[in-house]
Formats: C-alpha cells, sequence, structure tokens
C-alpha cells in the first residue's frame, strides 16, 4: 500500500489557516470558530470535511481523510501520535533474539545461567 503524500491544508484550502500558525503563534480560522460556536464544533468533530468547506470554502481533496480531535482541557497538550506498525518477524530473525541473555548484573558472568 502506498502513502498518499502529505497534504498542506494550508495551501490547498487557502483561509484555512491565519498567516501559518506554526509560525506566528496564531490559532487558524477553523479552531478560532470551534473554540466561539458550538454547533460549528460539533459539526467539525462529525464531519471535518463539511467544516473545512465552510471555512476555506473549498471541498477538502478527494480520498484525503482528516480527523480533528478535541484537545484534553486537564492536559497541557494533546499529542496525535503515529498509528502501530507491528511488523511481521521471521523465523530466523525470531531465532536470533530466543535465548538472549538476562539484563541483571549476571549477565556479564552468565552466573544466572
Amino acid at each position: 500500500m502506498t502513502e498518499n503524500p502529505p497534504l498542506d491544508l494550508s495551501r490547498a484550502l487557502p483561509g484555512l489557516v491565519a498567516l501559518r500558525p506554526e509560525k506566528t503563534g496564531q490559532k487558524s480560522h477553523l479552531s478560532l470558530r470551534c473554540a466561539k460556536d458550538k454547533n460549528f464544533r460539533k459539526l467539525a468533530l462529525e464531519n471535518p470535511a463539511e467544516a473545512v468547506k465552510q471555512i476555506a470554502g473549498k471541498q477538502v481533496p478527494s480520498g484525503f481523510k482528516l480527523k480533528l480531535i478535541e484537545g484534553d482541557p486537564k492536559a497541557d497538550m494533546t499529542v496525535v501520535i503515529p498509528e502501530l506498525k507491528v511488523a511481521e518477524i521471521s523465523d530466523a530473525e525470531l531465532e536470533k533474539v530466543a535465548g538472549g541473555l538476562c539484563a541483571h548484573a549476571c549477565a556479564a558472568d552468565r552466573s544466572c545461567a
């Protein structure tokens, strides 16, 4: 499965982001509206593409999935972590790590082996 290149929404949908917020500390138009308008906030969480369309006046590109999340007011920062990428381990790779040494001090002299 090929990954789509990241989409710069500030370029694809002008008007969505105000003056590159990462550079200026300003919030996006979307964030500001979500903070002030309860109905728009609900829309943004349930149908982010429609919310973006209302803010930017343009459709989110076809096939582009957008998810908005609410920050936790008790947290100082919300970080979105990437999906877990679990790779299959071959039998040969498993053999290399099976029966390894313990991590305790005895590992040096193998007295626990």
